[in-house]
């Protein structure tokens, strides 16, 4: 039981997007319909709520310090199918350029997200007759008046017009995936989505609570030389969750990006390991 809670928390650090192929077929026969844009993403009017990766050229920014006004005239990969995007390294940036289209009859709010849900600025862009225009910003170190959406830090919302298609480009930095994975989302499936996500890290954060309590009546058979081990173990089992899950983010307003955030949650792993292992 005492393993149980680190296991867990560890086993969260595992990208989501490595549970899924890089490209829509595994066998490699990657083919875009004849008459159809490579890079042209829509979703159908369904009630029941719909998610499909966002089919979009890439370009990887190692300095992250590539602007807006710069971005049109860099070069990007146009790898078609493909599912997940290499980010550069921490201190970088990742540009997604990609078009979208509504084809119905009335206004559609959809939902640009990310299958990991640690990600510490998204900002996007449209391109206009006179430029980049800024829609919405997202994340963990972007301040909480600027978020494009409440609670959920991993996605901006689009709205179309009837008719309408338009270019974007999207800027993703700070995550501790080497790679992401972008999808279009209807609201209704990205709120329960989003709801989904916080539960599981409620019940994360809830577990790590329930066993320092009922550690409360255990502590009477152990010996009390053993006391500051468990205790060690304990805080940085807290510590774990609360920096990987945002926690301080939340409760502290705090804007602490991946490059500070990860070594410290290695350090508590780590002392983690060590106190239980003196303990057991």
């Amino acid at each position: 039981m005492l393993h149980a809670t680190l296991a867990l928390a560890l086993l969260m650090l595992v990208p989501v997007s490595s549970l899924a192929t890089d490209r829509v077929d595994e066998a490699g026969d990657c083919t875009v319909p004849e008459g159809r844009a490579a890079f042209q993403n829509t979703l159908d009017d369904v009630a029941q709520g719909q998610l499909r990766p966002l089919a979009a050229a890439h370009f990887s920014d190692h300095s992250g310090a590539v602007t807006a006004a710069e971005i049109s005239a860099r070069t990007f990969d146009e790898t078609p199918c493909l599912l997940s995007f290499p980010l550069a390294p921490p201190e970088g940036a990742l540009w997604l350029r990609f078009s979208i289209s509504n084809p119905h009859g009335r206004d559609m709010d959809w939902t640009l997200a990310f299958m990991e849900t640690i990600l510490d600025e998204i900002t996007l862009y449209e391109q206009t007759a006179s430029g980049l225009i800024l829609r919405a910003r997202n994340g963990r170190v972007v301040p909480a008046e600027q978020h494009a959406m409440a609670g959920a830090k991993f996605a901006v919302p689009v709205r179309m017009a009837p008719g309408e298609e338009a270019r974007f480009y999207l800027r993703v930095a700070g995550t501790f995936s080497e790679k992401i994975t972008p999808t279009l989302v209807s609201t209704g499936f990205f709120h329960r989505w989003a709801a989904s996500f916080g539960n599981v890290s409620a019940v994360l954060l809830g577990f790590t609570a329930m066993l320092a309590i009922i550690s409360t009546a255990l502590f009477r058979h152990v010996s009390a030389r053993f006391y500051k081990y468990y205790t060690m173990f304990m805080v940085t089992s807290f510590l774990f969750t609360f920096l990987y899950d945002g926690w301080f983010n939340r409760v502290l307003n705090l804007q602490s990006p991946v490059t500070v955030t990860l070594p410290l949650i290695e350090l508590a792993a780590g002392l983690g390991v060590i106190a239980n292992i003196q303990y057991c």
